[in-house]
């Protein structure tokens, strides 16, 4: 039992010492892998859901007298979603690629530690979680204050084993291949690293991946107005995919799965280059099963010094 209560009592149950004691080291853990001597040390904090432990232990010890009930369980279900999500949150990390875009910042290096620590994060959170999902069932349970709550806390049970299966999978690198090129559709064909075929993603929905997910990666500034188009290529449907300015100008390509300098011989990663240049390729990503795709290889900080210096070689050239 995590807290000392009777069934209509409404005092907040605090929680265990273990879970107390688990969840401050995991978090320093983070803070030390995450933050350590890093001039974006407060993005980086918010990014891997610190403020939401800082909420959670505050609730815990405001709470004395029940009047917070509410409160609690916020915050427990905020440190959940935290622990689960294995140190990329969308809703904090897109918030703070913004900033970085306004302060001409370059994201990569968030993402570099995060790719190195990610596995150690999913290990060290694995037991955590269980145990805060076992508070929260408690917490409602004091909620409800019935004489019933024992019933109520077997009918939970089953409903936590659920939730607890219709949880996120680990997030794992994938395979991609160009749907065109397989006599697919637009979109991509996704494998895991074993080789099985996952769902077809269609244009549409790589399309909008590939702009919040990839293209921030690619530019030291934030590209607004850029976006990914599908072309025909002699004579062959939606062969090609381009990345346009905001001018509507032709920009630079992307492959996917097929390495371009090697003759097309199939890698399974996504590659960013110019169709013109020597080596083609600039950038190479892996795509990861949360649609996030994680740097390979790189000519530069950014294309767009790239594309600069291309442009400038052409100009003289002619």
């Amino acid at each position: 039992m995590v807290g000392d209560h009777s069934s209509n009592s409404k005092v907040v149950p605090k929680p265990s010492v273990k879970l107390v004691r688990l969840v401050e080291a995991f978090f320093n853990w983070a803070v030390r892998r995450y933050c350590t001597s890093h001039r974006n040390k407060n993005d980086f904090l918010n990014c891997i859901g610190f403020p939401e432990l800082s909420h959670w232990r505050n609730a815990n010890w405001s709470n004395k007298k029940g009047r917070e009930m509410s409160a609690q369980i916020s915050a427990t279900k905020r440190l959940l979603a935290v622990l689960s999500h294995n140190g990329q949150h969308r809703s904090f990390t897109t918030k703070k690629k913004m900033k970085w875009a306004r302060q001409d910042k370059h994201w990569g290096s968030y993402s570099e530690i995060h790719r190195s620590v990610q596995r150690e994060w999913e290990a060290k959170t694995e037991v955590i979680v269980k145990l805060v999902e076992g508070y929260l069932d408690e917490l409602n349970d004091a909620d409800l204050g019935r004489a019933d709550a024992a019933f109520v806390r077997t009918s939970k049970a089953a409903s936590t084993r659920t939730r607890r299966s219709s949880n996120p999978k680990p997030v794992v690198p994938q395979k991609i291949r160009w749907g065109p090129s397989n006599a697919r559709p637009a979109g991509i064909r996704v494998f895991d690293e074993d080789g099985v075929e996952g769902p077809f993603v269609p244009w549409l929905d790589l399309r909008d991946e590939l702009i919040s997910q990839l293209l921030p990666q690619l530019f030291d500034n934030n590209p607004l107005g850029f976006t990914f188009r599908v072309e025909d290529f002699g004579g062959k449907k939606d062969w090609i995919v381009t990345i346009f300015d905001a001018a509507g100008n032709w920009y630079c390509d992307v492959w996917f799965g097929g390495n371009p300098d090697r003759g097309f011989e199939v890698d399974w990663l996504l590659h960013v280059g110019h169709r013109n240049a020597i080596p083609r390729v600039w950038h190479t990503y892996r795509r990861y099963s949360d649609g996030t795709y994680q740097q390979l290889l790189s000519r530069s900080e950014s294309i767009d010094e790239l594309k600069m210096l291309m442009d400038r070689q052409e100009l003289e050239s002619k």
